[in-house]
């Protein structure tokens, strides 16, 4: 049997408090966007209007993933909250297509980022690029042209 939460112990732990306000916002939502690679990391989103992603295994999870949101930049609800305007945790960019660089290492504290909605917006329409990388080799032919 798993024991009842008075409001005192939710509130020592903010991510439980936040997880809660997430639920509230995306809970007539589907599920939609899942993706897993099979080694204890899993994303989905629900609907348009939250998106969480786990990692459980031993490796970082860093991938582009899917989220559902519109673009902007949002306050992950695990790490922190949103005061005064800033966040006090981890920040995620969504770009116009709806995708975001996801980044848990297998050692952070709760392995776990969580956005939803305009609540955790603090910035829209932003624009990301993804950063083009070349060889030496590449570069050194790019130069002659």
């Amino acid at each position: 049997m798993i024991p009842m939460l008075d409001h005192r112990t939710i509130l020592k732990w903010p991510q439980i408090y936040n997880m809660v306000a997430f639920r509230n916002v995306v809970a007539d939502a589907a599920i939609t966007n899942w993706w897993t690679n099979d080694d204890d990391q899993v994303a989905f989103s629900r609907g348009n209007k939250g998106f969480v992603a786990f990692n459980n295994g031993n490796t970082a999870l860093r991938r582009w993933l899917t989220t559902g949101l519109s673009a902007g930049r949002y306050c992950d609800v695990i790490s922190g909250m949103l005061s005064g305007g800033r966040c006090t945790g981890k920040t995620i960019d969504v770009n116009e297509n709806s995708l975001a660089l996801i980044e848990i290492l297998p050692n952070d504290l709760d392995g776990v980022v969580a956005i939803y909605g305009k609540k955790t917006i603090i910035q829209s329409p932003i624009t990301i690029k993804r950063k083009q990388v070349f060889s030496r080799a590449q570069n050194k032919r790019k130069r002659r042209f």
